[in-house]
């Protein structure tokens, strides 16, 4: 475990502690506010939350993953739904796709927006959306946290998970334990939030990710870029897709503008905030 005044990232020394105060709720202007500490990176962008000292606080933050779980429509995994436009740039990358992992799977949308591969696994902490994900994508899933995660006799074609890495512990052991699975010459694809982009820019301190409690780490497209690069991955293309707009939760027409933005494929600017990396393992 680096020290507090060491990147978790980059190795930098020049980590600063810093407090903000956050809203208690997202887009509630009477919410109240609460203090985070967090140690930031300048050299990488890199942030992490210094109360969560351990795996075991890490872990205990995302309880309440476990509770009922909602069953998706089919119709949630086609085009151009979110989930078949990132997979269709995943078959772009890796045409030959007959093995995929997804860490953090969720229910199994993004597996199913893969389209037909041969063998889908998942990893999955909530045993309800691990169910779900079992029944809905037709995947093996594994109940495991990450850092118990040891499959040596598999390795995938791709390897994805999606916000999944600003929940764990320790980032850099959580990509390696990613690529330890991934075959040579396969694709990794990460997602998570980008605080230097303009729309968490425009947030402040009232960016959403910064209000969830549960997020260990706070990244930006640098500092994931830094962390590929530190793990010899070649990256392949960068996606900056919408979730939020920096005002709030956006209205019809904006929806709708942002999304004919991304089906024509727009999405490879720091607009928007939830940041897509795909990376070839060399």
């Amino acid at each position: 475990m680096p020290a507090s005044n060491i990147c978790w990232v980059c190795g930098s020394l020049n980590v600063s502690t810093k407090r903000i105060e956050i809203p208690a709720r997202s887009f509630d202007a009477t919410a109240s506010l609460k203090a985070r500490v967090i140690g930031a990176c300048p050299d990488c962008g890199y942030e992490r939350d210094l109360s969560i000292k351990s795996v075991t606080d890490s872990l205990a933050l995302q309880a309440h993953f476990g509770g009922p779980a909602r069953v998706p429509k089919s119709s949630e995994a086609r085009w151009p739904r979110r989930p078949a436009l990132v997979g269709a740039t995943v078959r772009k990358l890796c045409p030959t796709l007959a093995s995929v992992l997804d860490v953090g799977c969720n229910n199994g949308l993004n597996l199913l927006g893969l389209g037909p591969v041969s063998r889908k696994y998942g990893i999955e902490l909530s045993p309800t959306l691990a169910d779900v994900a079992r029944r809905f994508a037709g995947a093996i899933v594994v109940q495991t946290p990450i850092e118990d995660f040891d499959w040596k006799e598999q390795q995938f074609d791709v390897v994805m998970s999606l916000a999944v890495i600003e929940h764990v512990y320790d980032p850099k052991y959580f990509v390696q334990k990613l690529l330890n699975v991934l075959r040579p010459g396969g694709v990794l694809v990460l997602m998570t939030g980008d605080r230097e982009s303009y729309t968490a820019k425009k947030f402040g301190h009232t960016w959403p990710l910064y209000v969830s409690s549960d997020h260990v780490s706070f990244f930006s497209a640098r500092s994931i870029r830094r962390l590929l690069n530190r793990l010899d991955c070649e990256i392949l293309r960068e996606e900056w897709r919408f979730m939020y707009f920096h005002n709030g939760r956006g209205n019809a027409i904006s929806r709708f503008a942002m999304k004919s933005l991304e089906i024509s494929g727009l999405v490879k600017w720091p607009w928007h905030d939830l940041y897509y990396v795909y990376a070839r393992k060399q």
